[in-house]
């Protein structure tokens, strides 16, 4: 007969009585499950959500900007006027990644004429956060400014105040307890510029001492600045969870269903047995992000829901 710590793993609740079993609940069933399916998941994730895009192009000319949980780095070429970083946890995700410009990889630019192009990495401080994850054992692909590196979204290899906007697009409903959660809130909070530093930053934004689910909706309407714009003096952040309230959805979660899940993600491939493998999701029900956000220390500027998942832009407080 099960126990109850292995009946509540079967319906996909986390174990999570410390940290070390989460951290282990989650190498299961988060990161061990998207290194078996990246190409397949990759394939499936190549149009910018709208909201997404927008909040992207209302960004200054020239800011510095970070995706937290980037996947196939579909986000980091959407608007060429910025100089965005990726992480991941994910090394084959990261690989996808860094192939997008060369033909390696799935991108919705790939047949336009300003598409990306390859280049080296110049920063060695990424190319060494990287290293251990990077079975190429060379320096670390990008296209055209950008760099992706491998890396745990609670303890970034990003310098503190050194980036403009952050995104954060269906990674934090991957955790297992809350802690984690406002934990993993709490470092997209620290990598965001204080809000009266306006002059961007200078020199890299990685570390060179400490390291530390579909389609959303419409687009927001807001106009892109243009080249020379003054940079906004609050920088704000993204973030997109998985919504409990999905009563019109295929998959019939509402108000009454356990927000701690397993989600079955069928892998295809043609002439073999298809595979399944189960995902953790905590499922946000209405109000918790904000929640989260403000106990990570964090102000919502505007929150919302789209289409099966809750939004939120914040920024730090003032000083």
């Amino acid at each position: 007969m099960a126990t109850t710590r292995e009946q509540k793993q079967m319906e996909g609740v986390s174990p999570a009585a410390n940290a070390a079993d989460a951290e282990a609940y989650e190498s299961t069933h988060v990161h061990a499950v998207y290194e078996a399916i990246a190409p397949h998941f990759s394939s499936t994730r190549h149009s910018p959500w709208p909201r997404v895009a927008a909040f992207l192009e209302s960004q200054c000319f020239g800011a510095i900007g970070l995706d937290v949980g980037c996947g196939n780095g579909k986000y980091l070429d959407v608007n060429p006027n910025l100089h965005m970083l990726g992480s991941d946890r994910s090394s084959e995700l990261v690989r996808l990644a860094r192939h997008r410009g060369s033909g390696g990889g799935s991108s919705s630019n790939s047949s336009s004429s300003n598409a990306p192009t390859l280049k080296t990495a110049s920063s060695p401080a990424a190319q060494k956060a990287d290293a251990p994850e990077n079975s190429e054992g060379g320096p670390s692909c990008t296209f055209s400014g950008t760099e992706v590196v491998v890396a745990d979204g609670l303890a970034l290899p990003y310098r503190l105040g050194a980036f403009d906007f952050v995104i954060c697009i269906a990674v934090v409903h991957h955790l297992s307890t809350r802690e984690r959660r406002v934990e993993a809130i709490g470092e997209l909070l620290s990598r965001l510029r204080p809000p009266h530093a306006m002059a961007a930053s200078s020199g890299p934004a990685v570390s060179t001492s400490t390291p530390s689910g579909d389609d959303a909706g419409v687009a927001t309407g807001i106009t892109p600045p243009t080249p020379g714009a003054q940079r906004n003096i609050k920088a704000t952040g993204l973030v997109f969870v998985w919504a409990l309230e999905q009563a019109s959805s295929r998959r019939g979660w509402d108000e009454g269903s356990e927000q701690d899940t397993l989600v079955p993600w069928v892998m295809r491939a043609k002439g073999r047995p298809n595979e399944t493998f189960q995902r953790y999701y905590h499922l946000y029900r209405k109000g918790e992000l904000e929640e989260d956000i403000a106990a990570a220390g964090g102000v919502v500027e505007e929150s919302g829901y789209e289409r099966d998942n809750w939004w939120a832009v914040f920024s730090r407080p003032q000083l």
